[in-house]
C-alpha cells in the first residue's frame, strides 16, 4: 500500500528508526511540491534533530519557489546551531517577509547567545 507514493514499510521505518530514516525524508523534502508535506517533513527532521538536516533545509529555503513559504523551514532550524550560516541568515533579516525576518532573528539571537555564554561564563560567588 502507498501513501503520498510512500510504502507504508517505509513509513514503519521512519516511526521505528527515526536517524536511519533521514536520507528518506530529506528526499521527500527536497521532491515534494506540497508545502504542507514540506513543512512537516521539515518539522519531523527537526525534532529527529540530526545536524546533517541543517544544510538540505537551507538549501530548501533558498530555492525560489518557496519564497512565499519559508517561515515554518526556519523554524525546523532553531534546535541546530546555525552559526556557520550566519551571512544567510542576516540576508533573509534584512530581505525576507516579517515571519521569516522573525525567525532570522530568532536564530540570529541563539547564535549570539551562545557566543556570549562562551566568552562570559558564570563566576561562582562562593
Amino acid at each position: 500500500m502507498r501513501v503520498w507514493g510512500v510504502k507504508i514499510k517505509q513509513i514503519i521505518a521512519i516511526l521505528t528508526f527515526p536517524y536511519e530514516a533521514i536520507p528518506l525524508l530529506i528526499e521527500f523534502l527536497q521532491k515534494t511540491n506540497n508545502h504542507q508535506l514540506r513543512n512537516e517533513i521539515a518539522l519531523c527532521l527537526s525534532d529527529i534533530g540530526d545536524d546533517e538536516v541543517v544544510k538540505p533545509l537551507i538549501d530548501i529555503i533558498n530555492h525560489p519557489k518557496r519564497l512565499g513559504s519559508r517561515g515554518t523551514l526556519l523554524y525546523a532550524l532553531q534546535p541546530f546551531d546555525c552559526s556557520q550560516h550566519l551571512d544567510f541568515l542576516l540576508n533573509l533579516l534584512i530581505t525576507g517577509n516579517f515571519e521569516v525576518q522573525a525567525e532570522a532573528f530568532q536564530l540570529i539571537e541563539a547564535i549570539r547567545g551562545k557566543s556570549q555564554r562562551k566568552r562570559y561564563p558564570k563566576v561562582s560567588t562562593e
